[in-house]
């Protein structure tokens, strides 16, 4: 793994969001991701899908690489199969963060196996780093940005900044959990990760980067491996920076 904090920054504060597998169809998580970012994103919204010219009142593009610009994170729902690929007209576009929220790749077995080996291939080959796959994504609570597949109207309201940040990695565990937290008004939240299969980018990478973040004073952890231990993880994290997981807090 490539450790680069300041990288994981296109993730959280893009400044343009390019979004493959849009859809106007109000019953498929392709449809909410895009209305949620048009509802609350303050940069550029450009979705793709080759099916269609607009979708909620803005054009939509064919291709990654027939987009106005290059795109500062691009998020990805269509069938596992096809990822590869589009990942590939990504590296061709430029781009250079890459979130995929769909499922069907190692957590599976079989072919799942070869095509998120695929992907690491690609990750190598063009320098991208890549976010996923198999996960909802991430939430940014200032500037706001919301990537999983749930339909927040009016999200600014619903989720007001805090100092608080979350780690997860268990699929839609991950993700209820932290939505049920973040809209209960208990804790507000400063940023929430679900990293899925962390194919590339991992738990560490994202303690580096939360550990220079000076909205977050807490991370919660909730995670099904480790990459490192709990110690060096406060480490990373910083001297004013508590660190929860594996049922270990400590500060340095």
């Amino acid at each position: 793994m490539r450790h680069d904090s300041d990288f994981i920054n296109s993730f959280f504060n893009p400044r343009s969001v390019a979004f493959v597998g849009a859809t106007p169809n109000k019953t498929k998580g392709g449809y909410t991701i895009v209305a949620n970012l048009l509802d609350h994103f303050a940069g550029e919204v450009w979705p793709v899908n080759p099916g269609y010219t607009e979708i909620l009142g803005v054009p939509c593009y064919p291709n990654v690489k027939d987009l106005p610009g290059v795109p500062d994170l691009v998020i990805v729902f269509v069938p596992a199969a096809r990822v590869p690929a589009v990942m590939r007209d990504c590296a061709e576009a430029g781009a250079k963060s890459v979130l995929v929220e769909t499922g069907g790749f190692a957590e599976v077995g079989g072919d799942g196996v070869a095509i998120q080996a695929e992907m690491m291939e690609i990750v190598r080959e063009s320098g991208m780093r890549l976010w996923g796959p198999n996960c909802t994504g991430l939430v940014n609570t200032s500037p706001l940005l919301f990537t999983p597949f749930m339909l927040i109207p009016d999200a600014a309201k619903s989720m007001p900044p805090g100092n608080l940040a979350i780690v997860a990695q268990s699929g839609m565990m991950a993700a209820g959990f932290m939505l049920q937290y973040m809209l209960s008004g208990y804790c507000a939240v400063s940023k929430a990760c679900a990293i899925g299969n962390k194919a590339d980018i991992d738990e560490t990478d994202v303690i580096d980067y939360l550990g220079n973040d000076d909205s977050t004073e807490v991370v919660v952890m909730y995670l099904e491996s480790m990459c490192e231990a709990g110690s060096s993880w406060r480490r990373r994290a910083g001297p004013r920076r508590a660190t929860i997981g594996d049922d270990q807090i400590g500060t340095q």
